[in-house]
């Protein structure tokens, strides 16, 4: 496309309106493009699909699009249809865009173009040429929350990593003492009985049997800090007591 041809699509736009789009509403989209024949087009279904975004052009050597020193962004959208040249993009800057939502934008794509970038590391590829704006936003908006929801589960898991670590040596504890662990942990110096713990700790093909148990408990009990054990009760239960936790952890 000859650069009197992009100049006419750019000057397009301010007669084009374009829908609010509520699914996409608070994302911060950076957006990577190639200098090629159907930059004009990636542009205007850009503006269609996202509104407000940052553009950057590429250049060789110019990693400015990477920089979060003056803003930060969710969603980085790649647009070229050379497959070899974004996904060496990819490639080389994979841990920098991290948790990032990865798109790459083509025009009228070829399917192995398409399948390239995928198997770089994009999580989907747009093609301006045969998707809508409106069915852009629902994939974006799906895969953020999927995002969303690994983020929120990795952080869940780090904290009760911490929480456990706080009062055995969880790098020791096999899956079954933690949720021992966790159960006893939730109702700290009260009585747990075998019952209910057998019937939270059982899985669905193993009904963990009252001799089962006593073996967990004392394996669980060699691997708890100092200060901290499991007592037994009179009632057929166990009890979490926990003394000087706090004074290490400070």
């Amino acid at each position: 496309m000859a650069c009197e041809d992009f100049g006419e699509w750019r000057n397009a736009l301010d007669d084009v309106r374009f829908p609010k789009n509520c699914i996409v509403d608070g994302l911060k989209v950076r957006y990577l493009s190639f200098n090629d024949a159907t930059r004009a087009q990636r542009e205007v279904w850009m503006r269609r699909t996202f509104g407000n975004y940052s553009e950057y052009l590429f250049a060789e050597n110019d990693t400015s699009f990477l920089s979060t020193s003056v803003s930060d962004y969710d969603v980085i959208v790649i647009g070229g249809n050379d497959a070899r040249r974004v996904a060496k993009i990819m490639k080389y800057n994979a841990i920098m865009f991290g948790q990032k939502l990865k798109v790459s934008l083509m025009c009228d794509g070829h399917p192995r173009r398409r399948a390239a970038v995928i198997a770089a590391g994009f999580d989907d590829v747009f093609d301006c040429a045969r998707m809508d704006p409106i069915e852009a936003t629902a994939r974006v908006g799906a895969m953020w929350s999927r995002y969303e929801s690994t983020r929120a589960r990795r952080a869940a898991e780090q904290r009760d990593g911490e929480r456990l670590d706080m009062i055995a040596y969880a790098t020791m504890l096999t899956g079954r003492e933690k949720a021992l662990l966790r159960l006893l942990l939730d109702r700290e110096g009260r009585e747990v009985s075998h019952a209910v713990i057998r019937s939270q700790v059982s899985t669905y093909h193993e009904n963990m049997a009252v001799g089962t148990l006593r073996v967990a408990i004392s394996k669980l009990r060699k691997k708890l800090r100092e200060g901290v054990t499991v007592e037994s009760t009179a009632r057929q239960g166990y009890v979490l007591c926990i003394a000087g936790v706090a004074d290490r952890a400070a």
